[in-house]
């Protein structure tokens, strides 16, 4: 699929999702066939947008929470579902 964003932006690598819908976050990732990245933009669901298949972040407190988060996503794709959840 070749969007209009894609014409015009030869460059373009993905974008960030600001939002809450995390279903509307599915279907927007899932129309590149995975050609581009679908950064999630909400710290506070972050846990819930990994579980939506999100993989990249920007939001405000990565930065300085950085080894929590590393531990909460660790935890998350090792099936260690409860530790994560006590993470977020």
């Amino acid at each position: 699929m070749t969007s209009k964003a894609e014409v015009k932006i030869s460059n373009l690598k993905g974008v960030k999702y600001t939002h809450n819908d995390l279903e509307e976050y599915l279907v927007a990732s899932s129309l590149s066939d995975s050609k581009y990245e679908m950064l999630a933009g909400i710290d506070e669901i972050a846990l819930a947008s990994r579980s939506f298949g999100a993989r990249g972040y920007i939001g405000s407190t990565y930065n300085f929470m950085a080894p929590l988060y590393y531990k909460m996503f660790d935890a998350f794709d090792n099936g260690d579902f409860s530790n994560a959840k006590i993470c977020n």
